[in-house]
């Protein structure tokens, strides 16, 4: 194993983009069952898209943009990628690749 050495910077990438609409709560606030509430939101759904359509619709939504990123360390000596859970760092970790050995320092 190599000496231990200083990890670099942990990186962060954009891994996917989407829109969430949120249907008003009371559309299912009083429906219990799992099956009965996404029917209600199927059908909720298409009259979304018949909204856009119109713009006659009155009902309160809310749209939302949702970003998901992967945080990962970039090994220096050969250059292999080692996704980090949550961007969590752990105190110190080994390349999987080539066995060095790196301690975090978060600054």
């Amino acid at each position: 194993m190599k000496t231990e050495q200083e990890v670099p910077k942990l990186q962060k990438e954009l891994t996917d983009v989407h829109i969430v609409c949120t249907p008003p709560a009371s559309l299912t606030k009083w429906v219990w069952d799992w099956e009965r509430k996404a029917s209600l939101m199927e059908d909720w759904a298409k009259e979304m898209v018949d909204f856009v359509r119109d713009h006659r619709s009155r009902d309160p939504m809310d749209l939302e943009v949702v970003r998901t990123y992967r945080y990962f360390w970039k090994c220096p000596e050969c250059g292999l990628e080692h996704e980090v859970p949550a961007g969590q760092p752990p105190e110190s970790f080994d390349c999987q690749n080539c066995d060095s050995h790196y301690k975090y320092n978060p600054s």
